[in-house]
């Protein structure tokens, strides 16, 4: 039995300031971010519970998922529980920059532990869009359209030059094999187009097809996705009374909660979308196998689906009722 142990800080307080997510005073708590990891939620909804109380239901990641992008008080409702997802840092240049990586800490004069709206919403936007990416890789044949549109947009371009170019700085087998470097010079020499322009600029159709179509392009820009963002999440392993322990490091929160997502995936588990036509909410499914994220969700989308199939005759019982009233009204 595997013991997840990793230790993340946060400061005692936060609060917006300027569009800034920014820390209140200089105390600061140490957790585990995997005592959040596998909760089982009893809420009907990651958007009600109460992060002060209901600590026993958070789950970290799930809850970041479903942070409402435009609603800024989530966001910094959030951070009070977990911290920023990762810190910045000055460089000797006076240069501020995003810090994910170890070697990146190791050159900093100064951490700066605070986050933009803007920033923060862009992180949970990549998160959410990879978890929609990997459910359209799991079923190709019902969203072909999707996959077009994401291997098509402006961020999927942007994102994969970046990273790649991140991770691989030099010239390098892998990168000659999947077209990396021609998609960064690719990159680098296009206009920003819409998803439709796109498809109509050959250079990027022909790199698409050669690299298996929109299907092989969305497995690539996933597998790079993962191994960026967790490149330096470092596992360490000891045996303590007969119980293997796995204690990690890891320069951003952001990085462990790219970990959990790969940790869901290897078990099997996956977030999906509540199939309730009106809500947006990520969850993962219990044993039962649910489609619907609260039993609220759940009894609503029963009465929708009841409504769907009994349409005709739910409009005959109300025509007759109208025309009942009526007769009353006339009578009296």
């Amino acid at each position: 039995m595997f013991k997840y142990e990793i230790f993340w800080y946060k400061y005692s307080d936060y609060r917006l300031d300027n569009n800034m997510i920014v820390p209140v005073g200089s105390e600061i708590f140490k957790y585990n971010p995997f005592d959040y990891f596998d909760k089982k939620r009893k809420q009907p909804k990651v958007a009600e519970v109460n992060y002060t109380k209901d600590k026993d239901e958070l789950n970290i990641h799930e809850c970041f998922v479903n942070i409402d992008v435009n609603n800024p008080e989530e966001m910094v409702k959030w951070v009070k529980e977990f911290g920023i997802p990762y810190s910045k840092y000055e460089d000797n240049d006076g240069k501020i920059h995003n810090c994910f990586l170890v070697k990146e800490k190791s050159q900093a004069r100064r951490l700066i532990d605070e986050i933009s709206v803007d920033e923060f919403r862009r992180c949970v936007i990549d998160y959410r869009d990879l978890i929609k990416l990997y459910d359209c890789v799991q079923n190709p044949s019902q969203n072909d359209e999707v996959l077009r549109n994401i291997v098509y947009s402006k961020s999927f371009q942007e994102n994969y030059a970046i990273m790649e170019r991140q991770l691989y700085t030099e010239t390098t087998q892998a990168a000659k094999q999947h077209g990396w470097d021609e998609l960064l010079e690719l990159w680098d020499n296009t206009p920003r187009m819409s998803p439709a322009e796109m498809e109509d600029y050959d250079q990027y159709d022909e790199w698409v097809k050669a690299n298996g179509g929109v299907f092989g392009c969305a497995k690539l820009y996933i597998d790079l996705n993962l191994e960026y963002m967790t490149q330096d999440v470092r596992e360490k392993y000891t045996t303590v009374s007969g119980k293997v322990n796995v204690s990690w490091s890891s320069p951003s929160l952001l990085g462990l909660l790219y970990k959990m997502i790969i940790l869901d995936w290897t078990r099997g588990k996956s977030f999906i979308k509540c199939k309730h036509k009106y809500c947006y909410e990520y969850f993962i499914p219990g044993d039962d196998g649910s489609v619907y994220c609260s039993k609220e969700c759940r009894n609503r989308g029963k009465q929708m689906d009841y409504r769907k199939a009994h349409r005709e005759e739910i409009a005959l019982k109300r025509k007759e009722r109208a025309k009942a009233i009526k007769k009353l009204n006339k009578s009296s």
